[in-house]
């Protein structure tokens, strides 16, 4: 199974659209982790192609707090002028932000 779920803050995200009229979603997630008494951040790459894409981006704006993001992981590599490279991004299917949760009245949640 490959199934990501993060949670933090949207960063640079920005719609484009390929030759052929396909919307193309990217964007950065920053999630926190505590360190000893510091907080990091790691940052990690996100893409959403078709429909879901425009969605997020009327969605998913920068800064914006974000519940849940899940997705699977895929492993790109290319080779540019001679020398290799490869990333890892999350290709985003669900994203739950904190005003879709403001949304959702207490009472119609069944706990």
């Amino acid at each position: 199974m490959n199934e990501v779920k993060l949670s933090g803050k949207i960063y640079t995200p920005r719609l484009r659209f390929t030759p052929s009229g396909v919307a193309v979603w990217e964007a950065s997630v920053g999630v926190s982790r505590k360190v000893k008494d510091e907080w990091k951040t790691d940052f990690f790459d996100l893409v959403s192609i078709g429909k879901s894409a425009e969605e997020f981006a009327d969605r998913l704006t920068d800064r914006c707090k974000v519940l849940q993001i899940r997705g699977a992981l895929r492993q790109e590599k290319w080779e540019k002028d001679g020398v290799k490279h490869q990333r890892v991004r999350v290709y985003v299917f669900e994203a739950d932000t904190e005003e879709a949760a403001k949304a959702t009245p207490d009472e119609d949640l069944p706990f």
